[in-house]
């Protein structure tokens, strides 16, 4: 392949991620064969307005994976989020796409999973109803719930004149200006 055919995935869920609103996460934890319970996070997102014309949301699950037991086992349980599964808890939903796995530095493993649906639904409803408790179930993962994420509120934009800071002040004071 030559150089200008190769792919940067790294650059390419970073022009994915900026083309995403994140909407919710949790943290989760699962057993692990022989290490015990181990925990993560999964951030949910779906487009930005006007950035697809397809009705998904993505689920990304990071984990500390400290040994190649606990990658296996996420892999394994992650797998579970395939479509038949997903299609018995939601109905409705024709396709998910299970993204092949990431190690970063062999310490984190990074799970991606798409889920498209048939037709717009309201977010809030849509996770909270069926979406997290379907994961929950297929996975087996339990978690101290929900977080939504809320983006900040506009500032309301003053009809006043700006107000003079402080070095400005201090200039005005010394110089007179």
């Amino acid at each position: 392949m030559s150089r200008e055919n190769t792919i940067d995935v790294s650059q390419e869920s970073v022009d994915l991620f900026k083309k995403e609103d994140m909407v919710a996460f949790f943290d989760f934890t699962f057993n692990c064969r022989d290490s015990g319970p181990v925990d993560g996070l999964c951030k949910i997102s779906r487009p930005k307005a006007g950035q697809s014309s397809m009705n998904y949301f993505s689920l990304l699950f990071i984990v500390d994976t400290p040994d190649r037991e606990i990658e296996e086992q996420i892999q394994k349980v992650t797998g579970r989020l395939n479509e038949e599964n997903l299609r018995a808890s939601l109905g409705g939903m024709p396709y998910s796409v299970l993204m092949p796995s990431v190690s970063v530095r062999e310490k984190i493993c990074i799970k991606q999973v798409d889920i498209i649906l048939e037709a717009p639904c309201q977010a809030k409803v849509f996770i909270t109803g069926k979406l997290f408790p379907a994961v929950l179930s297929i996975t087996g993962f339990s978690s101290s719930g929900l977080i939504w994420w809320q983006e900040k509120e506009p500032v309301a934009q003053s009809s006043s004149p700006p107000q003079e800071n402080l070095i400005e002040r201090i200039k005005r004071s010394l110089f007179g200006h």
